[in-house]
Formats: C-alpha cells, sequence, structure tokens
C-alpha cells in the first residue's frame, strides 16, 4: 500500500493489507474494476487509466483513478502474481465533469428555447406582414383610379419594399434557427439534375441580368439533402450574379474528389472580395456593402456555411478584389 491511498483514504496500513479491494470499492464501480484492472496482459506498459469511488474512513467515498502495470505473466491464464499500481485522487476531476455536464444540459436547453422563440417568433411574424403587404396593394389599386399627389406612389413603394424585405428577414431567421435539426441523409442527390431545376427557376432573373451560369461536364452527387443543398447552391449563384459589376455576370460550377470528401467550386467574375473579410462574410448579420446598393438580410452565406457543418462539411472563398470569387465547399464522401 502507498502512502498516496492511506492519505486518500484516511485508513492504516494494517486496515488495508490483505484485504479484498471489494471491501472499498463503491458497489456500483466494482464491475468497472474487476474488468480494467487487469484488463491487458502487456509487460512494462501502464494500462488505460480506470476511475471509481474508494472508500474512506469517514464512512464517505472519493473519486480515484489507477493505473496499473504487469510486472510479471509467467502464466497468462491466472491474473499476474507481480505488479504495480499507481493511484491518484480523481475528485477534483470529477467534480469538474460533472459541473461542465450539468452546465452543457443548461446550456442545451437554453439553445433549445433560444430556436423555440426564434421559430415562433418568425412564424406569427409573418402572417401580419402578409396582412400587410396586401393592404398595401389593395390601397394602391384604390388610389391609382384617382387623382393623387405622387410622393403617394413613393410612400406605397417604399412601405412595399421594406415589408418584402422584412418578410425575407424573417424568413432567413426561421432557417437560420431550424437548420440545426439537420438529418444526415442515407442516399446522395444527384447534383447535375438540381442545379438544371435551380437555373430554370432562376431564368427570368438570369435573362433581366443577361447573366450565365455554366456546368462543368461532370457533377459529382452529394450527400445532402435536396431542399438543403438547393438553399446552398441558389444562394452561391444569386450572389454571384447580385455581387457582380460586369457586363455579363457569369457563375460557374464544377466539382472534383478526393479519397475521403467531394469539393464544389463555385466562382464568378464578380465585384470580389478583400482577403480581411473572408471569414467575416459567414458570420450573421454581416454585410460588406450597403443594404441599398446590394439588397439582402446578411444570413444567406451564413446559413450554408451552418448547413455544411451539420454535414460534416465546410466553407470557404478564394477571392481578389474586381476580378470574382470562388466558394468552395467540401463534403465527406
Amino acid at each position: 500500500m502507498s502512502p498516496s491511498i492511506t492519505g486518500l483514504s484516511g485508513f492504516e496500513y494494517s486496515e488495508l493489507v490483505g484485504k479484498s479491494p471489494a471491501e472499498w470499492i463503491h458497489p456500483d464501480d466494482l464491475n468497472i474494476f474487476i474488468a480494467n484492472f487487469f484488463k491487458e496482459y502487456k509487460p512494462s506498459e501502464f494500462n488505460v487509466p480506470i476511475q471509481y469511488r474508494f472508500k474512506q474512513k469517514s464512512g464517505g467515498y472519493i473519486w480515484v483513478e489507477t493505473v496499473v502495470k504487469v510486472i510479471d505473466t509467467k502464466d497468462k491464464n491466472k491474473l499476474p502474481e507481480t505488479f504495480l499500481s499507481q493511484t491518484r485522487s480523481f475528485q477534483r476531476n470529477k467534480e469538474y465533469l460533472s459541473q461542465l455536464e450539468e452546465n452543457t444540459k443548461k446550456l442545451e436547453k437554453s439553445y433549445k428555447d433560444l430556436e423555440m422563440f426564434a421559430y415562433v417568433t418568425s412564424h406569427d411574424m409573418q402572417e401580419p406582414l402578409r396582412m400587410i403587404g396586401n393592404y398595401i396593394q389593395l390601397i394602391k389599386r384604390k388610389i391609382d383610379k384617382t387623382p393623387h399627389d405622387s410622393d403617394i406612389d413613393e410612400y406605397i413603394a417604399y412601405t412595399s419594399a421594406n415589408t418584402t424585405n422584412l418578410q425575407t428577414l424573417i424568413k432567413d431567421i426561421l432557417t437560420y434557427s431550424t437548420s440545426n435539426k439537420v438529418i444526415l441523409p442515407e442516399e446522395f442527390t444527384p447534383t447535375e439534375n438540381l442545379l438544371q431545376e435551380i437555373i430554370s427557376s432562376i431564368q427570368p432573373i438570369l435573362n433581366e441580368k443577361e447573366a450565365e451560369v455554366i456546368l462543368a461536364d461532370k457533377l459529382i452527387p452529394l450527400k445532402i439533402e435536396k431542399n438543403f443543398l438547393n438553399q446552398i447552391f441558389q444562394n452561391l449563384i444569386l450572389n454571384g450574379i447580385k455581387y457582380n459589376s460586369s457586363s455579363k455576370p457569369i457563375v460557374e460550377i464544377s466539382s472534383q474528389e478526393t479519397a475521403t470528401e467531394v469539393i464544389y467550386a463555385v466562382k464568378d467574375n464578380g465585384i470580389g472580395i478583400e482577403e480581411k473579410y473572408f471569414e467575416k462574410i459567414f458570420e450573421p448579420f454581416q454585410r460588406l456593402h450597403n443594404k441599398y446598393d446590394f439588397p439582402g438580410t446578411g444570413l444567406g452565406l451564413s446559413i450554408c456555411k451552418k448547413i455544411l457543418e451539420k454535414h460534416n462539411g465546410k466553407m470557404w472563398v478564394t477571392s481578389e478584389e474586381g476580378k470574382g470569387s470562388t466558394f468552395f465547399m467540401s463534403v465527406p464522401k
């Protein structure tokens, strides 16, 4: 018996030597102790540390940690005759881990409460906004039939535009708050088919901006649910067109694979991004431009990144001001 055990437990040598450890180990931890004390007979190597509660003379228990090194393994069918064990107090570690677990549970509950608040608030705000938008249109139709001050048209247009912006913001907040509920899919989504659908759906915007989306000959399927993948690609394509001052905006999409992941690149010929903002653009509500010059909520890229991270993927960008940007996304195979 080492001085550390007598010091930790309060027992004297004579009270411990020659007795079974089962008398001093907490009943709930005894099986762990038995199963792991001589788990591997590897001479000159310590086993994996085991934690258990050891009885103190005062009647309580203290958490300790023990490692064992087998010295003699003459007969591997029997317990080693000679071994060295080292034991130290694990009480403070255990208290810290218990506190950490408790704090984690509280944090998870707070996060769920916040998520529910965002969901309920966003959901409940949508209906009155729809009503405001509808009544604005009714007012516009009515006054268009009668002589009126031209300023009224400007006021109505301004109110209508801000109502639409607020609806978009609420929708994005709702998406961001619920994107934690991603369930990893079992099947791959045919990316090429999905991108063709996206191009068809945004064709009016492409025509208006005289823009073009170019797809590589071969696009590798991704293990991401179709709706989430649609949101990512549509956001990246529309950003490439929106943040673009060239006479013909172009977005090129390609893919490649390594032994462990699939990497997509979405390249545009837009206005570009300074290197110091490469990380900032993925943070919620971060905008690099005036919202009147480039409308948006500042949540699009953060939603994309969050979705990818929930799929154990990642997103990053390379860019040069005035020469366009390339957004990369990688997803495990």
